[in-house]
């Protein structure tokens, strides 16, 4: 509507002589406002009872919500209503919040429908008695003494403390990351030199059963012929150095399709 605009925090429209009569706050969403509004007016309870409303759940407006709370310092109780199940509205996610907005030991309830696994309840005479149950949750006043608000001493703001770092300190610290750097250097080294490439294979399957090979005994058949099964070069590194040698002869010395030449031997392999 033209003129008007979105408030986050609507407050209690009520007006009273005094809001240090006010013992509990209720704080909701939605149009059960209406039904708590209906029922305060008719049991009376103006004067003790606040409705303060919601209308933007997140961001939580933290500070309208703590401005709207404040014009009720003797409120001992701030209560959260809500028509929903207890496990599918907003309480479990404004709980927290409305419990950083308690001050000097203000209770935080809730009153609203039990946790159900549906939305609704599917019968009307038990919608109806849920709500009733919910209304005199809300406004049930017995106990519920006047709270006290007891000046709190503002405390200091604590002060940064800022050490400083010698150049010999802060070269130390450097160490470890270059000495970080050199290991994982050598270890690309180790690798790089070691391994399959080390036994001038391929293939890490068939460096493997090289060296269950040497362990067992190289002349054995059965280790020979896993390596002619796992090794396109048959497990002999001289022969193998061999055939390259030629096939970069018969290409003229590119090593390029030599190298391509001998991929295409391993992937025929494989595939077979």
């Amino acid at each position: 509507m033209e003129g008007t605009t979105f408030r986050p925090v609507i407050g209690d429209t009520l007006q009273r002589a005094d809001n240090g009569s006010v013992r509990r706050v209720i704080m909701c969403a939605g149009q059960v406002y209406y039904d708590l509004a209906k029922a305060r007016d008719e049991r009376g309870l103006g004067d003790d009872v606040a409705i303060v409303r919601v209308e933007q759940l997140y961001p939580f407006p933290y500070a309208e919500a703590e401005a709207e709370l404040a014009k009720f310092p003797n409120a001992a109780e701030i209560l959260w209503a809500q028509e929903e199940p207890k496990n599918q509205g907003a309480w479990y996610q404004t709980r927290h919040r409305l419990e950083t907005l308690a001050k000097n030991g203000q209770k935080v309830s809730y009153a609203g429908r039990p946790a159900s696994a549906s939305p609704a309840v599917g019968y009307a005479s038990k919608h109806n008695a849920q709500l009733k149950q919910l209304l005199e949750d809300a406004l049930n006043l017995d106990g519920l003494a006047a709270h006290q608000a007891v000046p709190v001493a503002p405390v200091a703001e604590a002060q940064p403390q800022i050490r400083e770092i010698s150049p010999a300190a802060e070269a130390g610290r450097s160490r470890p990351a270059a000495n970080a750097c050199r290991s994982r250097a050598a270890s690309r080294t180790r690798t790089a030199s070691g391994g399959a490439a080390r036994n001038g294979c391929r293939t890490r399957a068939c460096a493997r059963a090289r060296a269950g090979g040497n362990r067992a005994g190289s002349g054995s058949a059965p280790n020979r012929r896993t390596r002619r099964q796992l090794c396109p070069s048959g497990g002999n590194d001289g022969r193998n150095a061999r055939v390259r040698a030629r096939r970069r002869a018969a290409d003229g010395g590119d090593y390029r399709r030599t190298r391509r030449r001998f991929r295409q031997s391993e992937k025929q392999f494989f595939r077979w």
